[in-house]
């Protein structure tokens, strides 16, 4: 499980899968403090999470996420190979005055504050905790 951190550089962008899942693409400017240096970022969220943050984020809120890579590679209409690697969210947290909010159990922005969490402090979905 990897972790990137950043601010929304535009609007969520929503759309269906052929089976109607929700699937939500985010753009933003990874800050790698240490490399002293901002990369850009697109992260992939599917379904429930996928709507949430659609509802809930906007351009310039700082996120907090959890997912993993993979690599999509499909066949262009020239015949060739294309090839991309994503980054699959599955925690997201909104920061806001130094707290961060998980999205899944919030409503909307204003009701976020009741769900303040520390995500350092989450259990890794994926190691049974």
């Amino acid at each position: 499980m990897e972790t990137i951190n950043g601010y929304l550089q535009e609007e969520p962008e929503m759309r269906f899968s052929p089976s109607r899942k929700a699937i939500v693409n985010l753009h933003i400017a990874d800050i790698a403090a240490e490399e002293n240096t901002t990369k850009f970022k697109r992260i992939i969220v599917w379904e429930e999470l996928g709507e949430k943050v659609n509802e809930i984020l906007r351009v310039r809120d700082l996120i907090y996420t959890k997912g993993y890579w993979k690599q999509r590679v499909w066949e262009k209409q020239d015949g060739t190979q294309g090839s991309i690697n994503e980054f699959t969210a599955n925690q997201i947290w909104l920061k806001e005055d130094d707290k961060f909010f998980d999205i899944l159990e919030a409503q909307n922005n204003e009701d976020c504050s009741k769900y303040a969490r520390n995500p350092e402090e989450e259990p890794d979905p994926y190691q049974g905790n």
